[in-house]
């Protein structure tokens, strides 16, 4: 069973998740162990696991250097950490890591990688948040629309009013040293809806 294809596969995972935060590097490995004599988890029981997870603390601070952003548009209020987004984002940012990809998997959902990382989690989220919110230099404020076709959805995501909730995962590769960051909102963007919700800088 693959877990692309598989709910239950998915829920276990989760599962494992939440036995990692509250109960340990120890619960969490027992858990893998016990789904993987059931389904492949997204490539994580297929030979070692080269990942590394950043801390939820660690994690926690791209949410700042989201509301750091979102502090210089008008009427936008800040963003809240979300524990079951942070838990979706951390397995999808590991599973990316273990596969080497970088493709989209959810609906509001923001993605970073950087090759040759040194591991400094608050640059990673600092670098990720600001290479996302600088495709405002794309974005018109009277049309609300790209200026030259480049893709502005990643800093409409960053500023979307009506999102509320965010939560990140990060991964490293131990070998190959680079780190992926997803983000995942609990508001994704719609078009036609920018002007209540990409509001301008003060």
């Amino acid at each position: 069973l693959g877990c692309r294809t598989s709910r239950y596969c998915k829920h276990n995972q989760y599962v494992c998740e939440y036995l990692r935060q509250y109960f340990g590097l120890k619960a969490y490995k027992w858990c893998l162990n016990v789904v993987c004599q059931y389904c492949n988890l997204c490539g994580m029981c297929d030979g070692e696991d080269q990942s590394l997870d950043a801390t939820t603390e660690q994690r926690k601070l791209c949410v700042e250097e989201h509301n750091k952003l979102r502090r210089l548009h008008r009427d936008t209020q800040p963003l809240e950490w979300d524990f079951m987004l942070a838990l979706k984002a951390q397995r999808y940012a590991r599973y990316l890591t273990n596969t080497i990809n970088l493709e989209h998997d959810a609906d509001g959902e923001n993605l970073f990688v950087k090759m040759g990382s040194n591991g400094t989690t608050q640059w990673t989220c600092h670098s990720a948040t600001m290479a996302w919110y600088n495709e405002i230099k794309h974005f018109d404020s009277k049309t609300l629309k790209s200026t030259n076709n480049q893709s502005v959805m990643h800093f409409e995501q960053v500023v979307w009013k009506s999102a509320e909730r965010i939560g990140v995962g990060i991964a490293y590769h131990k070998k190959l040293k680079f780190v992926y960051l997803v983000a995942r909102y609990d508001q994704t963007i719609m078009a036609g809806e920018e002007k209540d919700n990409v509001m301008p800088v003060y």
